[in-house]
């Protein structure tokens, strides 16, 4: 049934998914810990290329769930599509898909943002645990690593670009 869709429908349909998870992720998540340090803004740019993404709930999000309409709303919609991190408990993650890359970002400091060849995961997208550190997402076999440090996000779009992902065009926006 899948390819009965119009592609410009299905990029359409998939651009609001994604856009809701990326702002999902910022403002429900991050927002929660002061963590954003512009982080939304600047994937925001990125937003029309993103093909896939996956939210990665640490075990504190889960359990706020109980108390936190907004987190619990999300969980919800999130159903059978999330992962959960089995450490670092305080942190949650955002996986997205740009070209052949997949980023993984964390919802706060001190975490690195890393990026990885989809070719060459050194873990499963689709698994439903991850531990969240070097034996999965932040493993040190990433194609490139975005320290947010003052001026990242300058210095990320730069390396960003060495790979061919550039912003998206400001005259593909609608």
């Amino acid at each position: 049934a899948w390819n009965r869709v119009p592609d410009p429908v299905w990029h359409m349909v998939l651009g609001w998914v994604n856009e809701r998870n990326l702002k999902d992720f910022f403002d429900i998540l991050a927002a929660r810990n002061s963590a954003d340090e512009g982080r939304l803004a600047f994937w925001s740019k990125y937003l029309k290329q993103i093909t896939w993404t996956r939210l990665v709930f640490g075990s504190d999000t889960m359990s706020l769930k109980r108390t936190n309409d907004a987190i619990r709303d999300l969980i919800a919609r999130e159903e059978g599509a999330y992962a959960q991190l089995t450490k670092n408990s305080e942190v949650d993650a955002f996986m997205m898909q740009i070209g052949s890359y997949l980023i993984i970002e964390f919802s706060r400091k001190p975490n690195a943002c890393y990026i990885y060849h989809v070719e060459h995961l050194p873990f499963d997208r689709y698994k439903k645990h991850y531990d969240g550190g070097t034996f999965d997402l932040k493993n040190h076999e990433y194609a490139m690593r975005i320290v947010h440090t003052a001026g990242w996000g300058d210095r990320a779009e730069a390396e960003l670009r060495r790979i061919r992902i550039c912003p998206d065009r400001s005259d593909a926006q609608s």
